[in-house]
């Protein structure tokens, strides 16, 4: 380990591994409590970083007298990752969602300029997908969590409407000590301890039990969600929050077509007046509006599911038969009925 350059970067970074794993005890902590999936979550972080320490120290033993840099290696920091972040990445599964891609996109490059010149734990970002209901909001999110797999992030899917009662939510974030199930601990906070670096869609953010709301907020501000029965907090690492809404769905799929530079203003200032919940909503960094689809769209999607079954000379035809479908119940009809077609009419 002689030579080992420990720049300020890494020490911070070495720091705050060292507090992640402070907090996971309580004041007075006894071996019989430790999480061994905390520990190794500790453990992988801290081993990241000095990797990326080794790296650095060799490539400077490696330079030439002339002192001219060695190759660069590949960046292991997930934050300049993100940084070169693309909308080209999800546009071959999301059709007729552009604008709102590119800004998700744009959000996601910002998050990451904003955690390396803070140099502390952080979200990247925080998003509300909002328009009409099948056009794309849940797959976008879920492709965003496929897209960043490689870079260690795990996608989590909530399903907010199942959370509408009191007794539900708590199983999503811990029921209080002394409750049924307490000892347990909630879903998503155990699942956050085996992965802390996520990407959570929480679909249809209106039917969250206002239990939740609080947990919401923490969650934004701190970038943490704590353990009902114990008070244990288990932080992100560098998250992506997503909700979805079809709250004011027509509203926002008009404005989604709007050629407009304070689109973004427009967006917040829609949902901020309208869904009831200023505080929560207040903490959002950013309101994505999602179009309604057109015939064009739908028949790039016809093409798409049915070339998986050598099927595409058939797209004009279904997508105009079961167009109806999908601006009365959404894509998620329309693609399942093409499917039928695909598999069981053209057989």
């Amino acid at each position: 380990m002689s030579g080992l350059d420990l720049n300020e970067h890494l020490i911070r970074e070495i720091t705050e591994s060292v507090r992640f794993l402070l907090r996971l005890f309580d004041e007075n902590p006894k071996f019989d409590d430790i999480d061994l999936d905390d520990v190794r979550a500790f453990t992988h972080r801290v081993g990241d970083f000095i990797v990326n320490a080794l790296v650095s120290s060799e490539e400077e033993k490696t330079k030439s007298p002339t002192n001219k840099p060695a190759r660069k290696r590949k960046n292991l920091s997930v934050e300049k990752d993100l940084l070169s972040f693309d909308e080209s990445l999800l546009r071959d599964r999301i059709v007729g969602q552009d604008r709102a891609l590119k800004e998700i996109a744009k959000a996601i490059r910002i998050g990451a300029k904003k955690a390396i010149l803070s140099g502390k734990r952080s979200l990247i970002t925080t998003m509300v997908f909002a328009g009409p209901t099948g056009v794309g909001k849940t797959e976008t999110a879920k492709a965003l969590g496929e897209v960043l797999k490689p870079l260690g992030y795990e996608f989590i899917r909530i399903d907010l409407n199942i959370y509408s009662s009191t007794e539900s939510a708590w199983t999503l974030i811990g029921s209080p000590k002394g409750f049924v199930g307490s000892e347990s601990g909630g879903i998503l906070t155990r699942k956050i301890r085996k992965n802390p670096r996520v990407v959570i869609l929480f679909d249809e953010l209106e039917k969250a039990n206002p239990l939740l709301h609080t947990t919401f907020m923490t969650l934004l501000d701190e970038g943490y969600i704590e353990e009902q029965s114990t008070g244990k907090r288990y932080f992100l690492d560098r998250g992506i929050i997503i909700f979805t809404t079809n709250y004011m769905a027509e509203e926002f799929g008009t404005l989604a077509e709007q050629e407009d530079t304070e689109l973004d203003l427009k967006a917040m200032n829609l949902l901020e007046t309208y869904v009831g919940l200023p505080e929560l909503v207040g903490r959002i960094e950013r309101v994505i509006p999602f179009r309604k689809l057109n015939e064009r769209d739908l028949m790039e999607i016809a093409h798409k599911v049915l070339s998986k079954y050598d099927r595409e000379a058939y797209a004009f035809v279904l997508a105009r038969k079961y167009i109806h479908l999908a601006q009365r119940y959404g894509v998620r009809a329309f693609v399942r009925k093409i499917e039928e077609e695909a598999i069981l009419g053209l057989s």
